[in-house]
């Protein structure tokens, strides 16, 4: 099982979401990880082209938009982390912040919500005490 889960929901963001794979790759080694693209059928279709280029990331190409929470769904659903990260594709990783929650997230149970019908943890973050 992947420490980690990372799902990025894309509508036409191809450009970004090359740029957010590209700063993942580099930042994300101490720590396993899979990661689910869910494209809402972008009418720009250069995203098509990415799975050659990323072969490590599952895509996944819907029908139609179904809109941004039943695209996180299908992502969630094919995804087997300990832990799911819910992305947006125009995020840049730069540093080790990930691996960090996800240690944090283990030491601390309060610190993280628990899915009831995944039975996995949703990593979340939020200023508020």
């Amino acid at each position: 099982m992947p420490d980690i889960s990372i799902i990025i929901v894309n509508y036409n963001l191809a450009k970004s979401i090359s740029d957010l794979l590209d700063s993942i790759k580099k930042y994300l080694s101490a720590i396993s990880y899979d990661v689910f693209v869910v494209d809402n059928n972008s009418s720009q279709r250069e995203i098509e082209l990415l799975p050659k280029k990323y072969s490590w990331v599952n895509f996944i190409f819907l029908d139609k938009n179904y809109g941004f929470g039943i695209a996180n769904n299908k992502g969630i659903e094919n995804s087997k982390g300990e832990f799911i990260l819910l992305l947006n594709p125009d995020t840049l990783l730069i540093d080790n912040s990930i691996e960090l929650m996800v240690k944090t997230a283990r030491e601390n149970e309060n610190w993280n919500y628990r899915m009831r019908k995944y039975q996995r943890r949703i990593l979340w973050w939020s200023t508020e005490d």
